[in-house]
């Protein structure tokens, strides 16, 4: 489980550096990171975190990797924009477009949890 979490940890680090190189452009090329390197590196993560889900997930799963997934990124774009930052995609928190999603995910990501607790217990209960 521990891969799963690592695998997870880079592909938000690679997601922040998109997010960055929006707000502030030319970024990744002050860094000397090519662009394709870093979308490569993501698709990579997502089919090894694909891959790696063996189904067997922490307790509390369906609860912290959408805040991590959701509520990282939100939270990075809201910085970006404290310091000065302006989207040239036009990412905003003020967009339906970022909310949308992430609101009916998290009922999602609920309602799954939900499911998950209610099987442990009727588990439990034979």
């Amino acid at each position: 489980m521990r891969t799963y979490w690592l695998f997870i940890i880079g592909l938000l680090v690679h997601l922040s550096l998109l997010i960055i190189n929006d707000f502030f452009p030319g970024t990744l090329a002050v860094l000397g990171i090519p662009m394709w390197l870093v979308l490569a590196v993501i698709a990579g993560l997502v089919v090894a975190v694909l891959i790696r889900d063996s189904g067997e997930r922490e307790k509390y799963f369906h609860i912290i990797f959408p805040v991590l997934m959701y509520g990282y990124p939100i939270s990075l774009i809201a910085f970006l924009v404290w310091i000065g930052g302006e989207s040239s995609y036009g990412i905003s928190l003020t967009s339906s477009a970022l909310w949308i999603p992430v609101a009916v995910s998290a009922w999602h990501m609920y309602s799954l949890h939900d499911e998950a607790i209610k099987q442990e217990t009727s588990e439990l209960e034979k």
